[in-house]
């Protein structure tokens, strides 16, 4: 999981503060990783299905940082995901199905979301995601930055990954797991895929 001391350092803008966003007790996420190399963290959890990403910044005149990116939502009742930036304007939206992930024949597991809107424009994105078992990662610094802001953890012999393919471009982005298992990722988001479709029939229940 990542570290209590690296959580309470990152910085969280006002108008995300004023969420009164509750962090669970054992911070748990993703990492993000382009050719081995951390692009940012996400830290999930938050208030059972809040997320929260900060990208890395590593330049060569000041220290090395996590800044705030944007806040995910969390999927409402037709499975779409708002993400907000620090102002909390609306900076993107998701269509998430993860919560229909399935094992294919190799045991490998597959599913995907699309990125529907960025920046007020009507877009396609998809996020093909799978997750994968790899060798250990090859590039010292990551390691040793990645063992620096978690616990319980070692980088060079972690094996769950989530992994995209959908196109060309994202071919060496990695989501590496921090406290998740295989068997609490395929429950929590069969979970939230149950819980939003009893609140969309509360919702038409109403309307009717």
């Amino acid at each position: 999981m990542f570290k209590r001391k690296f959580i309470k350092s990152l910085k969280i803008p006002p108008k995300i503060k004023d969420l009164n966003l509750t962090f669970p007790n054992k911070a748990t996420g993703f990492i993000r990783l382009n050719k081995f190399k951390i692009e940012a963290i996400y830290l999930d959890r938050i208030c059972d299905d809040k997320m929260l990403k900060f990208q890395y910044r590593n330049f060569h005149y000041v220290k090395p940082d996590f800044w705030f990116k944007r806040i995910y939502m969390g999927a409402d009742e037709n499975n779409i995901e708002n993400t907000y930036d620090a102002n909390m304007n609306l900076d993107s939206k998701y269509l998430l199905n993860q919560g229909n992930c399935v094992l294919n024949k190799n045991g490998v597991l597959e599913g995907s979301s699309f990125k529907i809107e960025e920046n007020g424009k009507i877009i396609n994105s998809p996020y093909d995601l799978y997750l994968d078992i790899l060798a250990p990662i090859p590039h010292d610094f990551t390691c040793k930055v990645i063992n620096n802001i978690t616990e319980n953890f070692d980088a060079k012999f972690c094996n769950i990954w989530m992994r995209r393919r959908d196109s060309n471009k994202h071919k060496n982005i990695l989501y590496l797991a921090v406290g998740h298992s295989l068997s609490e990722w395929l429950i929590e988001r069969k979970l939230r895929q149950i819980k939003g479709k009893l609140q969309k029939l509360k919702n038409d229940k109403k309307r009717n």
